[in-house]
């Protein structure tokens, strides 16, 4: 068969022309025989496009809902769509037809008998007796199903007395017109008994809704949910991890915040917290050590203090400096004499031009009072600077300290966590939720009638000792 390729538009407008007649489309000479490619989507909803649709193949989905369209054959596309169309109606016809061809085949062999069955019997039985509780449906009772079973035992006699007639002859002729007319009674009586009633085989399996089973009626169409303890707690814990999947869709904060994690919401800021501390220590009363260089000039004014102190140096002196790992101090004095105070394992000796001194014998003459007042103002000086640097450290601060602050701070933050979130603006606590304490919580508050979105309600119904839990959802 010849192909002939339209675009969507170039189609609609093909059928526009023919008045939405898709069979006087097909009858035109350039189309008639030939197969239809639509080169992309086709979106037929709502025009008034009756009959049936065929020998087209829809390079896209194909859309044909609120249409006339009755039935399709040799259609293709890669998705296809027909709600509340006659087609739409025609299937769901012969599905109906086709469940209650096998309900009746189940019903003939008794498959779902409450006293020999399995567990999808035991949950159609649950079903059934859940919708004659709520009103549902209407059951035989037992002398319904005597009656029954009397007038279908009568009916058979009946038939089979037909059978043996000789309907060639008048007499037996109108004995057949009786027994006719006596089985048309008998028939309208059971059809008033089974008015308004079913029986378990109305129930088809359909389905799942979480972990339980579904079963719709085949007379109402309601659809039933239906499962043992074990079902529904897997359709419980399925339930709740979607709702902690997207647990800020489903509470708010009010309710959120008694589930706020405080280890949680500590360990979220304890490295912004830290950086605080080091770049704002003086909020928090933290000293910072001495730096190197501050550790090295306050051994050199000390050594200069101790050079006045125990050998009687004279001040000023120049050019001090440490080596060796602060074991040798060199320096030169006012009279250019270089002095080597160094530490040999033991104790501090001082040389003078490279030869061994004595304290108080470094110098040819005494000492005069100016000399031993500039030596005490030295002495007086060295001390002010040492305080003075030790109480303006421009080191690290000391880590202890640190550690010690941000373990109290963080100590406090586990303990009022929503404080911490509310100080700082965050609305949303769910990035900090103890998912654990808020799922067992869940655990203990819902029940099955958290499963059903319909009402809510919900039944127990005990099916040879199994209890079912059994409730409406459409």
């Amino acid at each position: 068969m010849e192909n002939i390729k339209l675009t969507p538009e170039e189609f609609l407008l093909y059928l526009q022309s023919t008045n939405y007649n898709y069979e006087g489309l097909r009858n035109i000479k350039m189309f008639k025989g030939k197969h239809l490619i639509i080169t992309g989507g086709l979106d037929l909803r709502g025009l008034p496009i009756k009959g049936k649709l065929y020998d087209i193949t829809v390079e896209g989905p194909l859309n044909f809902s609120n249409t006339e369209i009755t039935w399709i054959e040799d259609v293709t596309s890669t998705r296809l769509v027909y709600y509340d169309t006659p087609y739409d109606r025609h299937l769901k016809k012969l599905k109906k037809l086709r469940e209650l061809e096998l309900a009746n085949e189940r019903r003939q062999e008794n498959v779902w008998d409450i006293n020999d069955t399995d567990k999808e019997g035991e949950m159609a039985n649950a079903c059934f007796e859940y919708a004659y509780i709520q009103g549902d449906i209407g059951k035989f009772d037992q002398e319904d199903l005597e009656r029954l079973a009397e007038l279908q035992s009568r009916i058979e006699a009946l038939e089979n007395e037909r059978e043996n007639l000789d309907l060639n002859n008048e007499f037996e002729n109108e004995k057949d017109t009786e027994l006719f007319d006596l089985i048309t009674e008998l028939d309208d009586e059971i059809t008033e008994i089974e008015e308004g009633k079913t029986d378990v085989y109305d129930f088809v399996k359909e389905g799942t809704h979480w972990s339980l089973e579904t079963f719709r009626s085949l007379s109402t169409e309601k659809l039933y949910a239906v499962g043992d303890e074990d079902m529904v707690q897997r359709s419980l814990e399925d339930y709740i991890d979607s709702i902690l999947d997207d647990v800020k869709n489903y509470f708010d904060n009010s309710y959120l915040e008694q589930y706020v994690d405080g280890d949680e919401v500590a360990n979220y800021f304890e490295e912004s917290e830290r950086e605080n501390i080091w770049e704002n220590p003086e909020n928090y009363n933290i000293e910072r050590s001495l730096s190197s260089d501050q550790e090295e000039e306050i051994w050199l004014l000390e050594m200069e203090k101790d050079f006045y102190e125990r050998f009687g140096g004279r001040p000023p002196i120049y050019e001090p400096t440490q080596e060796n790992s602060f074991n040798v101090f060199d320096f030169t004095d006012i009279d250019d004499n270089r002095f080597e105070y160094k530490y040999d394992g033991n104790n501090w000796i001082l040389y003078k031009n490279k030869k061994l001194v004595q304290p108080f014998q470094l110098y040819d003459d005494q000492d005069t009072e100016e000399i031993e007042s500039e030596r005490e103002s030295r002495i007086s000086d060295i001390e002010y600077e040492i305080d003075d640097i030790k109480e303006n450290p421009d080191g690290e601060l000391d880590e202890d300290s640190v550690e010690e602050v941000l373990e109290d701070l963080l100590y406090e933050i586990t303990n009022y966590p929503v404080d911490k979130l509310r100080d700082y603006g965050y609305e949303d606590f769910s990035d900090f939720i103890n998912f654990e304490a808020l799922k067992d919580d869940l655990r203990d508050e819902y029940d099955a009638s958290e499963l059903n979105y319909h009402s809510s309600d919900y039944e127990e119904i005990t099916i040879n000792d199994t209890v079912y839990t059994v409730f409406e959802i459409d």
